[in-house]
């Protein structure tokens, strides 16, 4: 196995977590990010330090907060100051809301956006250049099932989504035969931290307007959980998945990978076939077929 250097962002917790054991467990050498890093996050450094200390790679732990660009500049260059050019970026961080829409602020709808969105292209930005230098690279987006269907009372969430499919499609698009690839990883529901961090509608005014919606989202997201703790679902195939994708010929490495242990991710399948149907035909029709990646 060929070992890479490859940045993971967000591994305080959740997939960012598991991923990063995995790839160190592999014998890659790992950039893990964080923010709070020395503070608040502290525990949870530890924690991955440990958890990685007899595996055959290395962990490397930078303080970056992506919705900061001299933060984000300023980790990149201690990565690879420490482990070396990066070869995979992994954009794994992320926050989450859940709630009836018109109960968030436009403030909690920019920072979901900021983090979300913004923050893998803040991120991709910092390590394209190296990587198209080279003529080497990969860069993973991890999406979601819901940034292709849309469920309710998750609607700031799933935009954000929906804006990375576009994001890492139209990137796709453009490096394509510059050595540098883009992986889309499309997880299902998993039981991650994420779920008691995602922070509910601020705006208890409009929430007063709507309490029948509200019934609603209590009633879905209470039948929504309990599937998933029923199911518990192997958050390791989330990090099998990334590492299969690193590990993947280029010239058969697909665009989008679906992990839905639960559902079976079949939905975001007929949904992703038919897009790819669309975009063909498109660019094609524009002259720029060479551009298509499927």
């Amino acid at each position: 196995m060929t070992k890479k250097i490859i940045m993971v962002t967000g591994v305080s917790s959740g997939f960012g977590f598991r991923t990063c054991q995995k790839l160190v467990e592999a014998g890659h050498h790992v950039v893990g990010t964080m923010r709070n890093l020395h503070d608040k996050n502290a525990r949870s450094a530890e924690r991955l330090e440990s958890s990685v200390d007899s595996a055959s790679g290395k962990l490397f732990l930078v303080e970056m907060d992506v919705t900061d660009d001299q933060s984000v500049a300023k980790g990149t260059k201690e990565a690879v100051s420490s482990a070396g050019e990066i070869e995979v970026l992994v954009n794994n961080a992320g926050i989450g809301l859940l709630g009836v829409c018109e109960g968030f602020t436009g403030e909690q709808v920019r920072r979901i956006m900021d983090t979300n969105v913004a923050g893998s292209h803040r991120v991709t930005r910092a390590v394209l250049p190296a990587m198209r230098n080279r003529k080497n690279g990969l860069i993973i987006y991890t999406g979601s099932i819901m940034g292709r269907i849309v469920v309710p009372f998750s609607a700031p969430y799933t935009a954000s989504k929906f804006a990375i499919e576009g994001m890492a499609e139209g990137l796709a698009y453009e490096l394509k035969g510059s050595g540098v690839d883009v992986a889309i990883l499309q997880p299902g529901g998993f039981p991650t931290e994420i779920l008691d961090k995602s922070e509910g509608p601020a705006d208890s005014s409009a929430l007063d307007q709507c309490k029948e919606l509200c019934e609603r989202n209590d009633d879905l997201w209470k039948i929504w959980f309990g599937m998933l703790e029923e199911a518990s679902p192997d958050i390791n195939l989330i990090a099998n998945a990334v590492q299969d994708l690193i590990l993947a010929d280029p010239q058969d490495r697909p665009l989008r990978k679906i992990v839905d242990p639960v559902t079976g991710g079949e939905p975001a399948k007929i949904l992703n076939a038919a897009a790819s149907k669309v975009q063909r035909e498109l660019l094609d029709g524009i002259g720029y077929g060479d551009m298509f990646r499927e």
